[in-house]
C-alpha cells in the first residue's frame, strides 16, 4: 500500500520499560510516604517538648564569697586556682603568650 500516506507504527511497550516505570512509581510513592511521616513526627514532637526536656541553666553565676573558701589544703588549692584564673599572665607566664587571661 503505497498511497502516499505515512503510517506510524506503534511499538508495544516492552516488559523492561514497564518494570522500570513500576519501580520508579514505587520509589516516588515511598519517598512521599516517608516525607509525610517525618512531617507528622515533627508536628507531634514540637519545640515545646524539646524545651521541657532541656536542663535548666541559670542565666548568670555568682561565685561564693571568699569567706566561704575552707581553710587547709583544699582552701589553698581553691585560692591558687582563683589566682590562676583571674591573673593568668602573672601566675602562669610560661604558658601565656599574649595578654589574655582565663577569665577573658
Amino acid at each position: 500500500m503505497q498511497d502516499g500516506s505515512t503510517q506510524t507504527q506503534q511499538r508495544p511497550v516492552g516488559r523492561r520499560w514497564l518494570a522500570l516505570g513500576g519501580a520508579l512509581l514505587i520509589i516516588v510513592v515511598g519517598v512521599a510516604a516517608i516525607t509525610v511521616m517525618i512531617g507528622r513526627r515533627s508536628a507531634v514532637e514540637g519545640p515545646a517538648e524539646r524545651i521541657a526536656v532541656a536542663p535548666s541553666i541559670p542565666a548568670s553565676f555568682s561565685p561564693p564569697p571568699d569567706s566561704a573558701i575552707p581553710d587547709g589544703p583544699a582552701g589553698a588549692a581553691i585560692r591558687r586556682g582563683r589566682q590562676l584564673f583571674l591573673h593568668t599572665r602573672t601566675n602562669a607566664a610560661d604558658h601565656v603568650g599574649t595578654g589574655l587571661s582565663c577569665s577573658n
